[in-house]
């Protein structure tokens, strides 16, 4: 087993920050595993918004095979395209006086996003769906 995968990762274990596309983009998380409770109510997987001309993405983002908890949303991804999301594990939590969210994945102005596989589990509570993509995000593919 790969020794990385036994170290505990804290919750804030990916944060973009606002750099820009050409500095936050190919980026791959996979087969992490976060065995300690959250402490925050940000979410595991976190990309910002960030402040550039319209119709600027950051792209080729893979999340895959990650296992985690969230007290609140589990990913949140702003302004990105060309990604997928597949094969996690996220358990749904409540404490710390953070609002139980109701989807798992939110993305934000978002396009050409891979949304799979993703196992919900719910520990306390069920999730009401795994992904939430409002306007004016578009072509996001969701299946089982």
């Amino acid at each position: 087993m790969d020794p990385r995968a036994e170290r505990a990762i804290p919750p804030d274990w990916l944060h973009t920050g606002s750099e820009p596309p050409e500095r936050s983009s190919n980026i791959e998380i996979t087969g992490n595993v976060i065995d300690e409770e959250p402490s925050t109510c940000l979410p595991a997987i976190f990309v910002e918004p960030f402040q550039y001309p319209p119709g600027q993405f950051r792209t080729n983002y893979t999340i895959k095979g990650n296992q985690f908890k969230a007290l609140g949303t589990a990913m949140l991804l702003t302004g990105i395209a060309s990604s997928k999301i597949e094969s996690n594990v996220v358990t749904k939590k409540y404490g710390n006086g953070c609002v139980p969210a109701a989807y798992a994945v939110e993305l934000r102005n978002a396009r050409d996003v891979n949304v799979f596989g993703n196992a919900l589990r719910g520990a306390e509570g069920e999730w009401a769906g795994e992904l939430l993509a409002p306007p004016p995000s578009s072509t996001i593919t969701q299946r089982p």
